[in-house]
């Protein structure tokens, strides 16, 4: 299986912070943007089941959308 990054897309930034796996990204969610687990239980669910998700206002103070990034896509970032 080739190696996928996943990307993090915060508010209205373009330039994503990549992660090498889902459970990093939400490692990261939880201890600097201090998400509250349930919430990332919801997001991670999304993430492996289409590939994406989005967590927006009211229920985060900013959009975030993680998303699953071809390895070829990952260098355009």
């Amino acid at each position: 299986m080739p190696f996928r990054w996943i990307a993090l897309y915060q508010g209205a930034d373009t330039h994503p912070r990549l992660f090498d796996s889902l459970e990093r990204a939400l490692e990261y969610l939880a201890r600097q943007e201090r998400l509250e687990e349930h919430l990332l239980d919801a997001l991670a669910t999304r993430v492996l089941s289409l590939g994406s998700g989005d967590l927006a206002p009211p229920v985060t103070r900013v959009n975030y959308r993680l998303t699953y990034v071809r390895p070829g896509d990952a260098e355009a970032l």
